[in-house]
């Protein structure tokens, strides 16, 4: 059973574990006005935190992948809002094996309620038989990467913090779910980075997202203390803008994971940024 299965890497870890010939089930929210994976047995109604449709404890579910999670955090979010669900979830399905999608900003030196809030549930997981997979930034038709890439096509500036040079593994979202799958599969349990080897600072990260869109922007250096204050106060003001203090605090957080362990244990390397983006067409991402 997978929380957040119509998301972008949910119907994309449905579609794989389908695909290895498990039966699939997903936890989803306004399902009824939704087009959800056909990969998907049944889907059940699912309100953060803790509301899910009875029939859904009918199944003897015998994997739990918890993929959902609030998107788009700024100033106003709640922090304990995903803390809450994780902890019904892992109390509601503590017979299930449990795969947690955290995120490699999880890390004590965070600064992001995000960040900070995956390190957390993290701590939930029994490390002796759980899976935590901390994938880098998700590249795919969907999710934050779709955003993103919508906003650098259509902007001539794009804004530089900390001077660029924070390090970025990103990871193309197939090799997501081939690593959970194989995690799975060979037993696994604990804490699993997951994306391509070598990082990108966030400047080249940028120039070559711009140049697969066929864009020159101009790249600004700003100072970030300066521009965190002021996304915060638009945000309280409940302003939305396309970058967030969420997003500039997760930008200060950033480091860089040694993959060779989860290498090892999957058996395969996942593909660089530049190797993602030669299996993509930057006019899909234009279509609704």
């Amino acid at each position: 059973m997978i929380s957040g299965a119509d998301g972008f890497l949910g119907r994309a870890l449905a579609a794989a574990f389908a695909g290895a010939g498990w039966q699939v089930f997903g936890l989803v929210r306004n399902s009824a006005n939704k087009t959800l994976p056909g990969e998907l047995s049944d889907a059940f109604e699912y309100s953060f935190p803790d509301r899910i449709a009875p029939a859904a404890f009918e199944i003897p579910v015998d994997l739990f992948v918890h993929c959902a999670f609030t998107s788009q955090m700024t100033a106003n979010t709640d922090a304990g809002f995903d803390m809450a669900a994780a902890r019904f979830l892992l109390k509601r399905f503590e017979s299930s094996r449990f795969v947690f999608v955290s995120s490699m900003s999880a890390h004590p030196n965070a600064y992001s309620r995000y960040g900070l809030s995956k390190l957390a549930i993290e701590k939930l997981m029994d490390p002796s038989r759980d899976i935590v997979v901390r994938p880098g930034f998700i590249v795919g038709y969907g999710g934050v990467f779709r955003r993103l890439a919508l906003v650098l096509a259509k902007f001539p500036v794009v804004p530089l913090f900390f001077g660029g040079s924070r390090p970025i593994q990103t990871v193309y979202v197939d090799d997501v779910c081939r690593s959970i799958l194989r995690l799975v599969e060979e037993r696994r349990a604990g804490v699993w980075p997951v994306g391509e080897e070598i990082p990108l600072t966030i400047r080249g990260f940028y120039e070559t997202l711009t140049g697969w869109l066929c864009k020159r922007p101009l790249f600004l250096p700003l100072p970030a203390t300066l521009a965190l204050d002021v996304l915060r106060l638009v945000e309280l003001s409940g302003v939305r803008l396309p970058m967030t203090s969420e997003n500039l605090l997760g930008l200060k957080g950033l480091i860089s994971y040694d993959i060779s362990p989860t290498i090892d244990a999957v058996g395969f390397r996942p593909i660089s940024f530049a190797e993602s983006l030669k299996l993509m067409d930057p006019g899909i991402l234009q279509r609704p």
